[in-house]
């Protein structure tokens, strides 16, 4: 197996993992867009406090 082999397999299972579905009463929703959701809000709660200090 060489690099580009192993780097598309790598790639499959993150792709299976990120699109993975959370069902949570009426909202539907993948993996990836909670880590995604999750990244954003730490990065607006970091300028924030960039911003406004202490």
């Amino acid at each position: 197996m060489d690099f580009f082999e192993l780097m598309h397999v790598i790639y499959e299972h993150l792709y299976k993992i990120f699109a993975f579905r959370l069902q949570l009463g009426s909202y539907n929703f993948t993996i990836g867009s909670v880590i995604f959701g999750l990244f954003v809000i730490s990065c607006s709660i970091a300028l924030l406090q960039y911003l406004f200090g202490d």
